[in-house]
């Protein structure tokens, strides 16, 4: 690879895991039958976004397209929506719902993957409290969910700037089959030196088995970025006049993430 193509894809490849980041999150996507007659559906969903970007939802019956919501836009913070109506004969296992998010505008650029929800298999964990603190060098993460549906785990991540995450720690779901219709407590007691220092660890070891000298110089500037990345991360969270974020990824049986709410750690 030439010296001139290096700078830029390092760019694209930063830019483009920022831009991941922050496309709308889907925490909830539920069909329901109001009418009882097993024909006219409504889906119910939660989401969270940081008013920047936009969303369309796409329902399918037996696999063919039945509603399509406008472009919808929603303002910052979490949220919740409903498309009613949806017109389905086949039932639950028939029906299948389709998030699809944007960078911007509909029609601009795609914001991460599709969401797709079947209506037999429904996203939903419902998040009742998430807080965090810092206390004698460990961070304490403590999450209730109310419910769980599909649900396999959940990853604790954590962020100086509420922009850019990083796994800390993970949990499996306690409810029977990853489900569970009473509330469910989960608590987290992580090591901050010793979770952030697994950020760039593992670029280390793969220098010694890389032969290619771009490729090594491209892996030492991931490093280096990890590692100032690492820094300030253990800086914000040490320091008693600053403040980090926590979050909560859950994780359902088909691959599908969805995020808690955003919290500011507090120190104790």
């Amino acid at each position: 690879m030439k010296k001139r193509f290096l700078l830029p894809l390092i760019t694209l490849f930063i830019a483009g895991i920022a831009n991941a980041q922050n496309c709308i999150q889907i925490t909830r996507a539920i069909f329901s039958n109001p009418s009882s007659d097993g024909q006219t559906w409504q889906l119910d969903y939660s989401y969270i976004t940081d008013g920047n970007k936009a969303l369309q939802v796409y329902i399918y019956c037996d696999g063919n397209l039945v509603q399509t919501s406008a472009c919808l836009k929603y303002p910052g913070g979490p949220g919740a929506a409903q498309m009613t109506g949806v017109a389905c004969s086949g039932g639950l296992s028939k029906l299948k719902a389709v998030f699809v998010r944007w960078t911007g505008n509909c029609g601009a650029a795609r914001c991460g993957d599709d969401i797709v929800v079947p209506g037999d298999v429904p996203l939903g964990v419902q998040f009742e409290s998430v807080t965090a603190a810092i206390a004698g060098g460990n961070l304490q993460v403590n999450w209730r969910t109310g419910s769980e549906e599909n649900n396999k785990e959940f990853v604790v991540e954590g962020s100086a700037d509420g922009k850019v995450w990083t796994a800390l720690g993970k949990l499996e779901s306690k409810g029977v089959d990853g489900n569970a219709a009473q509330p469910l407590d989960y608590s987290l007691l992580l090591s901050l030196p010793a979770s952030f220092a697994a950020i760039g660890l593992g670029g280390f070891l793969l220098l010694t088995v890389t032969r290619s000298r771009w490729m090594r110089a491209f892996m030492i500037l991931a490093i280096v970025i990890a590692a100032g990345a690492c820094a300030k991360n253990e800086q914000i969270l040490e320091a008693k006049s600053q403040t980090a974020f926590i979050r909560i990824a859950q994780y359902d049986k088909n691959g599908a993430v969805s995020y808690s709410k955003v919290v500011k750690v507090m120190q104790e």
